[in-house]
């Protein structure tokens, strides 16, 4: 036995270093560049219209052009002052309508009266899309009143420039504008930096008389054609410059300007 206990004597216990092994960096995710989609309003547009044999329209606008592809009428439920529910049964990008202005849809359908039984709110119950691929499903708004004029939900500067030079400011109403005219010019104040206010030097998207070229007289988009080298921050319209499509009058407004759009 002792020839086996010196050999064991001799040897020597070693132990592996232990490896430490450490988590992969946690990586941060980007930050958003674009804010999340809204619904800037809702407008009980027409009531019992003729147009729309008998039916109702509630105007929509959102804060990304919608994805004609992706829209149907289910999609939205109107909830009434008696706590009714009803879905719409059309909709449709109305009433602008053009490449660049599909921020507005007009949804058809019975939404109760304006006075005994008005909607209340309107939310999007189904997958619906922004042409960027946002989804706008679950916005919610409030639904201005029948005998509330329109007012503007959202304005921006645009990168092409006025037909009749300067700086192109597109504001978005809450319904379509009617009497459109230059004689109306007076009644807008755009706020420039520094504090000083300018009127536009003309509206575009229309004729002299109002009537909009290549798209319906009450479209609810309206361009405001800025001077030379001012820098505008904001667009103030006075009450009753112009009337919605049943002819209530605008109602007194103020915007923030939004920034250009960034290149696609």
């Amino acid at each position: 036995m002792l020839p086996v206990a010196l050999g064991l004597a001799g040897c020597v216990r070693t132990t592996s270093a232990s490896v430490q092994f450490s988590p992969p960096p946690r990586v941060q995710p980007a930050p958003q560049t674009r804010p999340a989609p809204t619904l800037l309003s809702a407008h009980f547009a027409l009531d019992d219209a003729p147009q729309l044999e008998g039916r109702d329209a509630i105007a929509l606008v959102f804060s990304e052009e919608v994805d004609a592809a992706s829209l149907r009428p289910d999609a939205f439920m109107v909830l009434l002052a008696d706590g009714g529910r009803v879905l719409a049964t059309d909709a449709f990008l109305a009433p602008a309508s053009e490449a660049d202005e599909n921020r507005t849809v007009w949804i058809v359908g019975d939404f109760g009266d304006p006075r005994r039984r008005p909607p209340t709110d309107v939310l999007v119950i189904r997958a619906l899309h922004a042409e960027n691929g946002a989804s706008l499903k679950g916005l919610l708004s409030a639904v201005l009143g029948y005998d509330d004029g329109g007012r503007i939900v959202f304005a921006q500067i645009q990168p092409e420039p006025c037909d009749a030079g300067g700086l192109r400011v597109r504001t978005f109403w809450s319904d379509g504008l009617r009497d459109v005219d230059a004689d109306d010019l007076p009644s807008v104040a755009l706020e420039l930096v520094g504090g000083r206010t300018v009127e536009p030097v003309a509206f575009e998207d229309h004729r002299e008389h109002g009537d909009f070229i290549g798209e319906s007289r009450d479209d609810n988009v309206l361009d405001l054609c800025v001077p030379h080298s001012e820098r505008v921050v904001g667009v103030r319209v006075k009450a009753g410059a112009f009337t919605d499509v049943p002819g209530h009058p605008s109602a007194a407004t103020r915007a923030t300007v939004a920034r250009a759009p960034a290149p696609e």
